[in-house]
């Protein structure tokens, strides 16, 4: 006999509701570990034991078993106590959610197959499942599952108005995003989910150049042109700028396919000079003026030549080109 095994037949189920500093009962802990032999025992010595007690985050026991995985474990809970999947934590959470979001596919599986509808259910951001599974690297399967279930759900959008694909950009989960990229081209609505837009107008793409997951840009560009990214307010050039993210800045710079224009090189070194972030200011006179400067010490003729190289006449740029911004 294990110690767990001694201890819960010791306290006769007196001990099963009592809760830790997390919230968490011995109830919780064998539905999270999947741990089934205990969970047996459990509904053995303590069967008038409440099993709907919450922990910190308002999650019942079916919540923890979402996360476990064990399908026997989900399916004797519902068996018994049907209620438990009306309950959702802070966050607006059931247990099918979680599921989706630990990649507990076969416990997924089981809860969906007794509930249908619950591919409806949103939490509190208006996230559906779809939204969770984007956020785990390794729901490839599960995405191919739902895909045959409930296909228009890809195409959702939460509170901030992203859908399933922005999730997956931001969160830069390679794999997933290439089933989502194969399969998804089959639905009729295929070309709406790679140009819907979010609160910020921003597409999937974008979201992913702004969380530098370049190896989901890289197979965007596949099939779209380098050029969609600086087009307009989403420019991704002009806010990586603004925000000082250098690795963004010189991914797009490094692109073979696009040319960027004078005009939106002032306009961006402008924006970065504005939100002072200098060593962004330095790279791009180094990568698109850099030669006609080289070894230059005068201001004014430093002045002239940026004014004749890149069309400008701001006041901001050319007292930045004067060595007036500071070491970094």
């Amino acid at each position: 006999m294990s110690i767990a095994d001694f201890l819960i037949k010791k306290s006769l189920g007196k001990d099963i509701g009592v809760q830790d500093h997390d919230g968490m009962t011995p109830w919780h802990y064998a539905c999270q570990a999947g741990n089934e032999k205990i969970f047996k025992l459990i509904l053995k010595v303590a069967p008038q034991a409440i099993p709907n007690t919450k922990n910190n985050l308002q999650q019942n026991i079916l919540h923890s078993a979402a996360v476990g995985g064990n399908q026997n474990i989900i399916k004797a809970l519902l068996r018994k106590w049907r209620a438990l999947m009306d309950d959702e934590d802070l966050y607006g959470r059931n247990a099918f959610h979680l599921s989706c979001l630990h990649n507990s596919y076969l416990a997924g599986k089981q809860i969906q197959a007794r509930f249908p509808k619950v591919t409806e259910r949103l939490d509190k951001k208006g996230q559906n499942f779809y939204h969770y599974i984007m956020m785990h690297k390794d729901n490839s399967k599960m995405f191919l599952h739902y895909m045959n279930v409930d296909p228009k759900s890809l195409f959702a959008q939460n509170n901030d108005g992203q859908s399933p694909l922005h999730v997956v950009c931001l969160q830069g989960h390679v794999e997933v995003f290439e089933f989502v990229i194969k399969y998804a081209r089959f639905l009729e609505r295929s070309k709406e989910l790679f140009t819907m837009l979010d609160k910020n107008n921003e597409t999937a793409l974008h979201v992913a150049c702004h969380a530098n997951n370049f190896k989901i840009v890289d197979i965007f560009l596949k099939s779209t042109t380098p050029a969609t990214l600086l087009r307009g307010e989403t420019n991704v050039l002009y806010k990586a700028c603004r925000h000082g993210n250098m690795l963004l800045i010189k991914y797009v710079c490094g692109l073979k396919k696009i040319e960027i224009p004078k005009e939106m090189v002032r306009e961006a070194i402008n924006y970065a000079n504005r939100y002072r972030h200098y060593a962004v200011v330095r790279y791009l006179i180094k990568k698109f003026v850099g030669a006609p400067l080289a070894g230059i010490e005068d201001p004014e003729v430093k002045r002239t030549l940026l004014q004749k190289t890149l069309l400008d006449e701001d006041v901001l740029l050319a007292d930045a080109m004067m060595c007036s911004c500071p070491k970094v």
